[in-house]
């Protein structure tokens, strides 16, 4: 029998966001516990902003004159604009994919219609600003499934998950999708076949991109991070998984790898997402990992000091923050066409799927030639392709780490997680470490080696 993880304090409880509950794994004909969601204390809390219910015609605008009647129609709904150049923006990029199935005829605001090769007209619907109340998110979607019928609805964020699984067990005729990690809802959810959810494994891009600062010696990196939940923490043990092989590489001591947490508490906070950046980079770490829906952190550190260099995330951040060694980017766009296509056709089928490099679905970009070498990126674009051919697993042992109670965990040799432990990763590597808030804990020591821009 192969034990996974030894755990030095077992029969914990383990507290997660909306209850608790005690996950139990089964592999191998082995008992796998999962440790508990990481709870830290003097997390300073952002206070919550009024809701103003506005209605979703004003959101979008009067969509009648541009719609073309009794035609498909796909619609998307995000949390916020597409111009927070992140999570959003990442989206609507995907969204704008649909464009190559044909002509654009017609545009209002963020929606249009095209006109396929067949003459065939499909509407693409895009309702932004529906925030992160459930209330709200389920009055937009409904006001746009009893106007305008939708034949597939996709809700692109968290918060949306509530709404989108309800309002597809109210009506059985639409097709629904949840594009969001966390909570872990499964199709097998909903009461009709018809909801389906998909995420991308955004944590092998925190992998590669965090590697490229091991690579040049900086062995310290500042996370500008949202929330401790299953999602985040894999990027963020990712991250620290990533430095230390990108340390070990270059000839440094991976045991000096040191990622600190900073949280915003919130998904997209730009004003929180600066003072974040600004308390890493004052507590002298050279490297500030970007980790939430704005390039805020990325573009403020560009701006500190010529000795700091950011990561970016979810969307390229080269024109706003030079300094940027990359940004591992998200891929929305082919599972979009492939969802409406087989929508549109009738080979639609409820699943859960979880791309990553293999498909396409994540990226890591503008790996930044003042910084990094040309056989730096060669050994880069190395990692990503064993990855994506299944050679390379980032959750493979030896792996220490620690829960919310302090409990040493540990990760034998020759041992990985599979996916159903990933998503339900409730524990930080040894090298990670929680700030209060936004504030980090200073560090004592230099990192390993000075930054140095290539001639």
């Amino acid at each position: 029998m192969l034990v996974l993880w030894n755990i030095s304090q077992g029969g914990r409880a383990m507290k997660r966001l909306l209850g608790i509950v005690v996950v139990v794994v089964l592999l191998a004909g082995c008992t796998v516990q999962m440790p508990a969601t990481p709870q830290v204390e003097k997390v300073k809390t952002l206070p919550t902003p009024a809701i103003e219910m506005v209605s979703t015609v004003e959101t979008i605008g009067n969509l009648d004159d541009m719609l073309e009647p009794n035609s498909f129609t796909a619609a998307f709904f995000l949390a916020d604009n597409p111009n927070d150049k992140g999570w959003n923006a990442a989206h609507y990029r995907g969204i704008t994919y649909l464009e190559s199935l044909g002509k654009v005829v017609r545009r209002n605001g963020l929606s249009f219609v095209i006109e396929t090769p067949n003459k065939e007209r499909m509407n693409i619907v895009v309702v932004p600003d529906n925030g992160y109340t459930d209330n709200v998110i389920e009055k937009n979607m409904r006001d746009v499934l009893d106007k305008y019928d939708p034949n597939i609805v996709f809700g692109t964020w968290f918060d949306s998950y509530a709404a989108t699984l309800r309002l597809a067990d109210e009506y059985p005729e639409a097709l629904f999708e949840h594009i969001s990690g966390y909570p872990l809802v499964a199709s097998t959810m909903g009461k009709n076949g018809n909801f389906s959810t998909y995420f991308i494994r955004m944590e092998e891009g925190d992998y590669l991109a965090c590697a490229a600062a091991g690579l040049l010696g900086l062995n310290k990196i500042g996370i500008a991070a949202t929330f401790l939940i299953p999602e985040p923490n894999r990027g963020i043990n990712a991250c620290s998984l990533g430095l230390q092989e990108g340390l070990s590489h270059a000839g440094y001591n991976p045991d000096t790898a040191y990622v600190q947490v900073s949280l915003t508490n919130s998904w997209l906070d730009g004003p929180q997402e600066t003072e974040a950046a600004k308390g890493i980079i004052g507590a002298g770490f050279p490297v500030v990992r970007q980790m939430a829906d704005t390039p805020n952190a990325s573009e403020t550190a560009c701006n500190a000091s010529e000795s700091v260099v950011a990561i970016g995330y979810g969307t390229d951040v080269k024109d706003t923050a030079t300094c940027a060694l990359g940004t591992n980017t998200w891929v929305w766009g082919p599972h979009y066409m492939e969802s409406v296509l087989n929508a549109n056709n009738g080979t639609w089928v409820p699943e859960d799927k979880w791309d990553g490099f293999e498909q396409g679905a994540v990226g890591v970009v503008s790996f930044n030639t003042a910084y990094l070498s040309q056989e730096q990126i060669s050994v880069l674009e190395g990692w990503k392709q064993q990855i994506a051919l299944g050679k390379k697993s980032i959750f493979a042992g030896p792996i220490h780490g620690y829960d919310a109670n302090k409990a040493k965990l540990f990760l034998p040799e020759g041992a990985k997680l599979n996916d159903m432990q990933q998503l339900n990763m409730l524990w930080f590597e040894e090298h990670v470490h929680i700030g209060e808030g936004t504030l980090p804990t200073p560090i004592d020591e230099p990192y390993t080696a000075p930054l140095q821009v290539l001639n």
